[in-house]
């Protein structure tokens, strides 16, 4: 169930909620089962997509006066 409310809440653009979601579900799993991949390239794919919306969002840095 948690990986669908991952799921649900990624295409809703709530990617840290995606997250934690998948990563509790991942938390679950034994790491032998055949979803462990998948999920953790999914959670993968998260990060890079949080991570490239911080760098947009962050203000450029004035350079310091001296």
């Amino acid at each position: 169930m948690r990986h669908v409310l991952g799921l649900v809440l990624a295409q809703k653009n709530d990617v840290n909620g995606a997250m934690e979601q998948m990563k509790g579900y991942l938390s679950l799993l034994p790491e032998n089962a055949p979803d462990v991949t998948v999920v953790k390239g999914q959670i993968s794919q998260l990060e890079k997509f949080a991570q490239s919306q911080n760098s947009q969002s962050k203000p450029p840095t004035q350079p310091e006066q001296q």
